[in-house]
């Protein structure tokens, strides 16, 4: 038995000595704060058919102005991790064409996940209770500001 330790003793010292270096942390310190920009933000997204969607977030909603129609719709945000989170209808500000949209849009829960993260960009992969899809969609910033780009939504 004793014979045994002599080897398992070093080994776990080892192990226990050998955390991330400092380079390791700082790099996992910057992914963390790119992940983070991103909980609070202007940016916008395009989908087909509608057209692009102007994208104001904070930690706890996100509001999705769409351009062709000037329709802005209200979401409420549960951040599940730095880079997952999860999304409900909460309610239409403003439907000047007046829009039906689905019935079942209340009780849409959507889980979204943000890949390919960077400072200008990243891809969201998203599951919603009310399809058996996974939606992929690139958000973007924007060269402006969106409040620039959009004085008439203001």
């Amino acid at each position: 038995m004793l014979r045994h330790l002599r080897y398992i003793l070093p080994l776990m010292a080892w192990s226990c000595a050998s955390g991330p270096t400092p380079e390791e942390i700082a790099a996992q310190q910057a992914k963390l704060e790119v992940y983070r920009s991103w909980h609070t933000s202007q940016f916008y997204y395009k989908e087909r058919p509608f057209g692009v969607f102007l994208v104001n977030r904070n930690d706890t909603f996100q509001e999705e102005f769409i351009r062709s129609n000037g329709m802005l719709v209200e979401f409420s945000l549960n951040w599940l991790n730095d880079s997952m989170y999860e999304m409900r209808y909460d309610t239409i500000r403003e439907n000047p064409q007046d829009i039906s949209l689905p019935v079942d849009l209340k009780q849409m829960i959507r889980v979204c996940k943000m890949t390919e993260v960077n400072d200008t960009s990243y891809i969201e992969q998203a599951v919603s209770n009310l399809t058996s899809d996974t939606v992929y969609t690139k958000y973007k910033r924007p060269k402006q500001s969106i409040s620039d780009s959009n004085s008439s939504h203001n």
